[in-house]
């Protein structure tokens, strides 16, 4: 039986008969720690998973923690998400490896990864991103900190803004955008250059809400980024590009050619630059990525070699897993990798391997005759395709936990 369906089991199953500690106590918390226990593990119980129940509750018992659980109005939950918030400190911050996890813990780490991809698909439609694949970190980022999280609100809230509020390429370019049509020496020039066009009137109501309200809620992202990047705008941004530094950085550099910086400060050296391209290239990937074209050869018959790219994910397989796995590498530099060892005279995974294991930029490949244009752009559009597939997915995170 997988993980999922034995969390799903426990969630579905009829409650056990009420206990009658008191709420809040230690023999209470005690006994709600067994109940998910027996729930969620259907072998026999080791003297390990004894002895976790033990360290749950000692870490419920703490004042800090005991607060937050009395705070919550689902008490079996709230068990719940301290039992997961243990699990993954033995896994993060204790560093030990997953097989040496108690079953409950090692059930609810699994569940809970699964619900991190679940959730975060879930979001994509309306962030117009997946953000575990906009944001390689994050992914992370929120296993740690589901290993000391407060426990003051339900865990899956907890992860729903810790998704919702990342920071992809578009976010980053419509805060940038922003910061520069609210400047109060380019609002008004701003205004009255979209006034002057000839664009759809809800395009232009979103647009002078920026600018006047400095509000992103509500407003389509791809169709103001696409509209910074109509000649017309472009050439009204550069207006500003000599004093005001999210004029000079919107795009790319050679977009700047020949406007010598006059700010009161000094451009910094290490500045980012080119976000309105990062945005479009995201959009660009969307439009252009077609999965079954690329596990194809140029004369059209499905390439068998696809599949030998990646190593194949056991889904029981766990046993060898460590916590450091988690720490292994992001998702391009693995397929990379595995694609290297398995094509290593692949031109394509050799851009691969400039673009995301020694993280050169494309416009830096492409300037040293390191790749061409269409082999970058490629190599682009192969992982994004990899990116979609689930089967793929798993892999990587199969290979992330061992």
């Amino acid at each position: 039986m997988t993980v999922s369906n034995a969390y799903r089991i426990g969630l579905t199953r009829p409650a056990l008969p009420a206990t009658h500690a008191q709420p809040g106590t230690e023999p209470w918390l005690r006994q709600q720690v067994e109940m998910l226990q027996r729930q969620l593990v259907t072998q026999s119980l080791t003297d390990r998973d004894r002895q976790a129940v033990t360290e749950i509750v000692r870490l419920g018992m703490r004042p800090d923690v005991l607060d937050a659980l009395r705070g919550r109005r689902d008490p079996q939950v709230a068990v719940r998400d301290l039992a997961t918030r243990y699990a993954f400190a033995a896994l993060m911050v204790e560093g030990r490896p997953i097989h040496d996890l108690d079953a409950l813990s090692w059930t609810l780490v699994q569940y809970t990864l699964d619900d991190i991809h679940r959730r975060a698909a879930g979001m994509a439609p309306q962030l117009q991103a997946n953000p575990l694949q906009a944001d390689d970190g994050l992914f992370l980022a929120l296993c740690k900190e589901i290993s000391y999280y407060t426990l003051r609100k339900p865990l899956g809230a907890h992860i729903n803004t810790k998704l919702r509020f990342y920071e992809s390429d578009v976010r980053r370019a419509m805060r940038q955008i922003k910061h520069l049509v609210t400047r109060p020496e380019i609002k008004k020039p701003f205004l009255a250059h979209v006034a002057a066009l000839d664009v759809p009137e809800e395009l232009k109501a979103q647009l002078q809400q920026i600018a006047e309200q400095g509000r992103l809620a509500g407003t389509h992202y791809e169709e103001i980024v696409r509209f910074f990047g109509r000649p017309d705008t472009v050439a009204f941004v550069k207006r500003f590009a000599s004093a005001v530094q999210t004029a000079r950085t919107l795009y790319a550099e050679e977009e700047y050619e020949g406007i010598c910086w006059q700010g009161k400060r000094r451009l910094p050296s290490e500045r980012r630059q080119g976000y309105l391209e990062a945005a479009l290239n995201y959009y660009k990937r969307l439009e252009d990525v077609s999965l079954d074209a690329f596990r194809q050869t140029s004369g059209g018959e499905e390439d068998p070699d696809w599949y030998e790219v990646l190593p194949p994910a056991a889904d029981d397989d766990f046993g060898r897993a460590n916590v450091n796995a988690l720490h292994k590498e992001p998702f391009e530099v693995w397929v990379t990798r595995n694609a290297l060892e398995a094509r290593p005279d692949d031109p394509l995974w050799q851009a691969g391997a400039l673009l995301f294991i020694r993280r050169l930029s494309p416009a830096d490949v492409v300037a040293q005759g390191l790749a061409t244009r269409e082999t970058v752009a490629a190599v682009q559009e192969r992982m994004e395709a990899l990116r979609a597939d689930p089967e793929v997915w798993h892999a990587w995170m199969a290979s992330r936990l061992g």
